[in-house]
């Protein structure tokens, strides 16, 4: 049998009360052969009932299977799918949320037709079975590189990993994996595949349905350990510097810039609290942070590097987190 179009993959870990619907929302597409995908599910050791649910989900279907692996986190097991993945494309879905019953026709006649490197598509964001809204990506005049997206449109593709649909031999090819032990991975991830995709273009058509207020989600209970955030921001700093070591362009400026900013205002009031790790993390990498906030050449991150430096501690505490949460650079 031939190898598949695409492969689906799906990592999960406690996710009992999604995780069928997510993978109902793959099983049963219209339009495609189950010759045509495949369905990984990556269990990374979960303690709940989400593997017996999910076994019971894909009974009887020979184009969807689960791989074992004990607990990594999501980039190790979104790492794990794709070594196991044989399409010729790949689409990393989460197993909270679901793609439309056409998504897989979609992207396998885009993909025949075009051949590219990547496809960005559109999603909507539902929460129950109500959609609350959905975004407008559009197609582009011209297919442009993940290079001339950054270097000439000066704007990152959207980061969301779910988003983009990449040439699976083009990830291998470029070692491309997820960053183990961090937060924010598919900023880390995206940014770097984009940059190495020679062709990139959207699909107009809303495609994944991204589910909305979920309490016990990785967003949500991870925001608040605030240490490993710290730790987080600094790791995709260092990825960027080796990733980006030989190019010296306003987007690579402008990416650190952004980082630096990233830090500093949703991060910097904590090293005023009562913990060693964050203001050592502080301390020890504050003048490499501003030197990259004043190198990016945007006066806004410019005046925001000398708001830092000139204002008393307490008034810092109190204001930068305020802007960080009505900020548009975030």
């Amino acid at each position: 049998m031939p190898n598949p179009k695409l492969s689906i993959i799906i990592a999960m870990y406690n996710i009992e009360k999604y995780i069928a619907e997510c993978l109902d929302s793959c099983r049963f597409q219209e339009m495609v052969s189950p010759d045509d995908y495949e369905v990984i599910i990556v269990n990374d050791g979960a303690t709940d009932n989400s593997l017996s649910i999910a076994l019971k989900s894909i009974d009887g279907a020979s184009h969807m299977r689960i791989v074992n692996r004990e607990n990594g986190g999501l980039s190790e097991a979104r790492n794990t799918g794709l070594r196991e993945a044989k399409g010729e494309y790949v689409w990393f879905v989460d197993g909270d949320d679901r793609i439309t019953p056409d998504a897989v026709h979609t992207i396998i006649e885009e993909t025949k037709a075009t051949s590219l490197d990547a496809y960005i598509i559109n999603f909507s964001t539902f929460e129950h079975k109500d959609v609350i809204s959905t975004s407008d990506f559009k197609r582009s005049p011209t297919v442009l590189s993940g290079k001339e997206y950054h270097n000439q449109q000066l704007r990152l593709l959207p980061m969301m990993a779910w988003l983009t649909i990449y040439k699976t031999e083009l990830l291998k090819a470029n070692k491309l994996w997820f960053c183990p032990g961090i937060l924010h991975e598919d900023k880390e991830f995206s940014v770097r595949a984009h940059h190495c995709c020679s062709s990139i273009d959207f699909i107009e058509a809303a495609l994944y349905q991204y589910r909305v207020a979920r309490t016990e989600s990785i967003m949500n209970v991870t925001r608040k350990d605030n240490t490993k955030s710290l730790v987080s921001e600094i790791k995709i700093l260092d990825s960027f510097e080796k990733f980006f070591y030989n190019e010296d362009n306003l987007f690579t400026r402008r990416i650190f810039g952004m980082c630096a900013t990233t830090f500093f205002i949703r991060r910097y009031d904590e090293a005023f609290q009562e913990n060693d790790v964050t203001k050592e993390l502080i301390t020890n990498n504050k003048h490499r942070l501003y030197e990259m906030m004043w190198k990016s050449h945007e006066w806004k991150r410019q005046a925001l590097l000398c708001f830092i430096i000139c204002m008393p501690s307490f008034c810092l505490k109190s204001v930068l987190p305020k802007i960080g949460n009505r900020s548009k650079l975030m």
